[in-house]
């Protein structure tokens, strides 16, 4: 039987559980490691990274933090940035992939204090930082 090619993403409902998928796609000859918050952050950054690239030689489809114009209410998850001069909120509760298709327009660039903070409300989101 032919082995798929590329990569795949699984989420598990434990650490335990994790664990176990990624032996056992071992012992069927896959490449397999887990992420939680408990990993080094350089070894989950370099797993993290080689998912991450592999899949965009591959796929049509990005994750996206959804923006709101509305920022008067916030959570954990969302960081005030600004987008071509115009206050917004990014909400990474909502984080999701879409397909490039249905990317329309860009809307600009985020200064690297915004994007540290879109990354810190992810990392929030995600649990990775307490």
């Amino acid at each position: 039987m032919r082995r798929p090619s590329g990569k795949i993403l699984l989420y598990a409902c434990s650490v335990e559980h994790a664990n176990v998928l990624a032996n056992l796609l071992v012992v069927k000859g896959y490449k397999a490691a887990t992420v939680s918050s408990r990993t080094p952050p350089d070894r989950r950054r370099k797993v993290i990274a080689e998912y991450r690239d592999a899949a965009n030689l591959h796929a049509n489809r990005v994750q996206v933090v959804p923006l709101s114009s509305k920022t008067g209410k916030r959570y954990p998850g969302d960081a005030l940035i600004s987008v071509d001069g115009r206050e917004s909120k990014a909400m990474a509760d909502q984080i999701t992939t879409v397909s490039t298709e249905r990317l329309r327009q860009f809307l600009g660039l985020l200064s690297p204090h915004d994007l540290h903070r879109v990354e810190m409300a992810i990392r929030i989101q995600l649990g990775l930082i307490a």
